[in-house]
């Protein structure tokens, strides 16, 4: 169950960005550090809900290289928006991004970091 949210999350981001004017890239190999890659922006799609501290972190439960990714796209699904946090960021609350509380609340469907 945890790819098909995933691979969901991935189709949706591809959408929304699409719908905002941006031109997403999906690389044609599995197996990279990124999901996709966004206006020179290497990106990796999560998905959670608002209730949870979101891990970002690879399978291997370690952290991601700055060379891997440059920002990690957070699909909170219940609210069905978007939340971008930077590389270097080891976890995050959603509950507090989605009460304003959060250094990142002001990421929350924030496409201008790509671009738009």
């Amino acid at each position: 169950m945890s790819n098909l949210i995933g691979d969901i999350a991935e189709q949706r981001f591809i959408y929304d960005a699409i719908s905002k004017g941006l031109e997403p890239l999906k690389p044609c190999r599995s197996g990279l550090p990124y999901d996709l890659v966004l206006n020179g922006r290497k990106v990796q799609v999560k998905s959670s809900s608002t209730t949870h501290t979101r891990k970002l972190t690879n399978s291997w439960s370690k952290g991601y290289r700055q060379s891997d990714v440059d920002f990690f796209a957070i699909w909170i699904r219940d609210i069905e928006k978007w939340l971008f946090i930077p590389w270097g960021i080891k976890s995050v609350c959603i509950p507090s991004q989605i009460k304003g509380r959060g250094k990142y609340s002001a990421n929350i469907d924030n496409w201008k970091l790509f671009g738009q």
